[in-house]
Order: structure tokens, then C-alpha cells, then sequence
């Protein structure tokens, strides 16, 4: 079963649409996906960044205008079952985009070109 469905609200439409595929497609063989988070307003993210910066936080986190979450082009996903890694591989193979170092973090293709860096 996929946990956290709601946090999909507020995603561009075609990645919304992508992820939900994914996910449903990923439920299906075990994986037990849970969405932790989805789009993020500048606030949202300055708290996350802050507390990334303090060393409160073991995930990465961009500063406010600097993460895809911010433009709904990003969902952090955990496997329920233990198979993080083989469930971003997958995520990788059908096309999202994947940062080094933010295991749940999965993104739309091409976002940094969209920032100009």
C-alpha cells in the first residue's frame, strides 16, 4: 500500500501523473512506497535548509528557490520493504532524476538546467 498519496497534491501534473504510475507500479512488486514529502513552499524549505545547515537533519537540503520541491518537481519516497536502493534504481530507469547523497529524493529530469546550473 502506498502511504502518503496527499503529499502528491501540488505537483506539476505530468510529474504527478509520472510519480503516481511509479508508485502504483512499484506497490505492486512489494515495495510498499511511503511519500514523505512533495511540493514545498519557500518556508517549508528555509526551515528544512536551516536545519540541514545546523546539522540537524542527515539528508541535504537547497536553499529556498533551489529545490525542485519548491516548483512541485520532486517527491522523497521511502521503501517500506528495506529495498531503497533497488526501488530508486527503478525510479532512475523510468526517467526521474536522482541526487547523490538524498536517498528518498527523486526529481524531474532536467530540473538544475531549468535553475541555470
Amino acid at each position: 500500500m502506498i502511504s502518503g498519496r496527499e503529499k502528491l497534491s501540488g505537483l506539476y501534473e505530468p510529474w504527478r501523473a509520472w510519480c503516481e504510475w511509479c508508485l502504483s507500479y512499484l506497490d505492486q512488486r512489494g515495495f510498499a512506497p511511503t511519500i514523505t514529502s512533495g511540493f514545498r513552499d519557500n518556508d517549508e524549505q528555509a526551515r528544512l535548509y536551516a536545519r540541514y545547515r545546523a546539522g540537524l537533519s542527515r539528508l541535504p537540503a537547497a536553499p529556498p528557490g533551489r529545490s525542485a520541491h519548491n516548483y512541485g518537481l520532486a517527491i522523497d519516497v521511502w521503501a517500506g520493504n528495506g529495498q531503497q536502493a533497488a526501488m530508486m534504481a527503478i525510479l532512475k530507469a523510468f526517467g526521474g532524476e536522482l541526487v547523490k547523497g538524498d536517498a528518498p529524493h527523486v526529481q524531474y529530469p532536467g530540473f538544475r538546467r531549468y535553475l541555470g546550473s
